[in-house]
């Protein structure tokens, strides 16, 4: 499981999360600013992705952040089934 974590920031409405450069997801922080996103859901593919953010208000938005590389691992198999004959 993959999660996000926002840092603290004054002013923020919502952040926009890209992974791997697709559309934006909105993000609605806390009332403290922070905010987190479970990546869980979107049912990522294993193997290497990136997530940006850009945070915005009434006001406009920000240039996105840095991309940060992260991987997704391969699940682990199903317990295998034997039996002796």
């Amino acid at each position: 499981m993959a999660v996000v974590t926002f840092a603290a920031e004054v002013n923020v409405a919502t952040y926009n999360l890209q992974i791997d450069g697709g559309a934006d997801i909105p993000v609605t922080p806390a009332t403290d600013g922070t905010a987190t996103f479970d990546m869980g859901p979107l049912n990522l593919t294993a193997g290497p992705h990136t997530v940006a953010a850009d945070a915005c208000n009434p006001s406009g938005c920000s240039a996105y952040c840095a991309a940060v590389s992260f991987t997704i691992a391969e699940p682990v198999p199903a317990v295998p089934v034997i039996s002796v004959a």
